[in-house]
This record gives structure tokens, sequence and C-alpha cells, in this order.
């Protein structure tokens, strides 16, 4: 099992493609889907209150872990990854927070969405950061 790490991003399916590309060094243990979920759940989480719902079909596993790291995708709007990064480091101050963005995206190439680059990205700046 890789380490644990929570997602907040709207697009289930890229999501899960990440989640793959991420495997086996990183477990993805909980996603968020929308704003108001993320506010809610990703702060429980960064505290280790395990009792948050997992998002069925988008967790590598069943199991509950806190996450170490939290990921946010680079289509969410800045506002929104601005209010979730405030709740999570509220809950849990020095929590590891990461995005990849459009430009880290271009900037490594792509011409569009790749969600192989993007997992790839990812691992790099986990691995930076832990």
């Amino acid at each position: 099992m890789g380490i644990p790490i929570a997602s907040y991003g709207a697009n289930p399916e890229v999501g899960i493609a990440i989640r793959d590309g991420l495997a086996p060094e990183y477990e993805i243990v909980h996603v968020s889907l929308d704003l108001a979920a993320a506010l809610v759940e990703l702060p429980k989480l960064a505290a280790g209150d395990l009792s948050v719902e997992t998002t069925r079909g988008t967790n590598s596993t069943g199991d509950k872990q806190k996450p170490v790291a939290f990921i946010f995708a680079g289509s969410l709007p800045a506002d929104e990854v601005a209010q979730v990064k405030a709740a999570v480091t509220a809950a849990a101050p020095g929590a590891v927070l990461i995005q990849v963005t459009k430009d880290d995206v271009v900037a490594a190439g792509a011409t569009a969405p790749d969600p192989a680059l993007i997992a790839k990205l990812y691992k790099e700046k986990l691995n930076a950061a832990l």
C-alpha cells in the first residue's frame, strides 16, 4: 500500500486515471468531488477524523487512513482551491497541499490534458514535499 493522500477534483474519470498513475507509491484514500464536500471532508481528514465517508468507486482501496498530503485538480477555480487549502491548513497546520496546474502541464510539453503526465507531475511534487 502506498502513502495515503486525499484529492479534490471535479472529474471522477480523470481522478481515477490519475489515481492509477500515482500507484503504487501513493494511495488516494479519499476523493472530494465538489466544493461543499471538500470544505467539510478534507479538513476532518486532515485532523485525523476517519469517520468521513469515502467516495464510492474512486478510492484505491476501502482502507481508511489519515492522508499525509492533499492534491487539487488543476482545473478547479483558484478561489475554491484557496478556500479548501485554508480550511485544511486550519485543521492541520503544515499539511502538504499540492496542485498541478495547466501551466505545469504545458511546461512539461503537453498540448492537451494527459492524465499520465499529470500523475507524473503530482509524483514529482509529492516526492519533493514528503
